[in-house]
């Protein structure tokens, strides 16, 4: 995979909140692992809400509210935030209870990337209507731009079909791939899964990807 990076580069956002700073360090230490190990260049940061601006490491906290309640907001500045902040060429958005699997990730950012793929991602349903948000949705730079000066109306959690009305409105088909999933699961192939909750089983995953399994 030594040139993926002459083609394009990745940015990971990865949403979370106040509330969950004691997993986020754990988390946050899983992907400094997988982000020095093979891929330096895949850049990473988590994302929550609060009464200021301000970047300290791997972390963002975006001058929004943080509640579940406002998550469509929260979306939209950090896409904001990205775009302004961050030279890439597509973006992943993900929860922070979601296991990644990396180089399956690059594969299909590349496999995007090659065919002008801008938006891809798993509906909940048999209508690709939107893409779910939890297990992740891949955004290229240029459609992330019109999400970003989109703005978001208050009062509403489900971010991932905001996203999804707003570049519907643009005429701007989501790619469906069933690989962004929900744990457990019985499909061996996944890119990304959702409501990962421990990191007992985010080590396991991970150690199942060093094994080549």
């Amino acid at each position: 995979m030594q040139n993926v990076w002459t083609e394009m580069k990745l940015f990971i956002a990865i949403e979370s909140s106040q509330s969950q700073l004691p997993q986020y360090r754990d988390r946050r230490s899983n992907c400094r692992i997988w982000a020095a190990r093979e891929y330096p260049d895949v850049q990473y940061r988590f994302f929550v809400g609060g009464e200021s601006e301000s970047e300290v490491g791997d972390k963002v906290t975006l001058f929004c509210p943080d509640s579940y309640d406002d998550l469509a907001v929260k979306t939209q500045k950090m896409m904001e935030y990205c775009y302004a902040n961050f030279q890439f060429d597509m973006l992943f958005k993900c929860d922070d209870d979601t296991f990644v699997h990396l180089p399956r990730l690059i594969e299909r950012v590349r496999e995007a990337y090659k065919a002008k793929q801008h938006y891809v991602g798993n509906p909940p349903g048999p209508i690709p209507s939107f893409a779910m948000g939890g297990a992740g949705y891949l955004l290229s730079r240029k459609i992330l731009r019109v999400v970003s000066e989109t703005p978001a109306p208050l009062h509403r959690s489900d971010e991932d079909c905001h996203v999804g009305a707003v570049l519907a409105s643009r005429q701007i088909p989501l790619t469906v791939d069933d690989r962004f999933s929900h744990f457990p699961t019985r499909f061996r192939e996944f890119i990304a899964l959702h409501q990962v909750r421990d990191m007992d089983s985010m080590r396991k995953l991970q150690g199942e990807v060093d094994a080549g399994d």
